[in-house]
């Protein structure tokens, strides 16, 4: 969930950004945004919200889909000037849409629990 997301999204967003600068920073930005994931999930282990072995399993996941993305994108060399606006875009709209649920969060919250126990997780 969180963990396997936060390093997807923000991995490739900050490998993106980073990017930018050439396509050797790229692997400093994706390392940034897999950095943000394993905070987020620590948090998410404090919190009892996941165990340890779910939050690593999310962000091997998540880590592994924004590295095959990057590496995939930079393979050929680009030029990507207006993709520090695109970058400051995300931001403001994260920042706008923090705390915010998505339509289908309270779906997620009365079926997790049926589906969980049918898959005997």
């Amino acid at each position: 969930g969180h963990t396997m997301l936060t390093s997807a999204v923000w991995g490739v967003t900050f490998g993106l950004l980073a990017g930018s600068r050439g396509v050797r920073w790229y692997r400093l930005g994706a390392a940034a945004g897999l950095a943000l994931g394993a905070l987020i999930g620590f948090c998410r282990v404090v919190q009892d919200a996941h165990t340890p072995i779910e939050v690593v399993a999310g962000w091997f996941l998540g880590g592994g889909i924004a590295l095959f993305f990057l590496r995939r994108f930079f393979k050929q060399p680009r030029r990507m000037p207006g993709s520090i606006f695109a970058g400051l875009g995300l931001l403001a709209v994260s920042t706008i849409a923090y705390g915010h649920h998505a339509p289908i969060q309270q779906m997620l919250v009365a079926y997790s629990p049926w589906l969980c126990r049918w898959f005997d997780f």
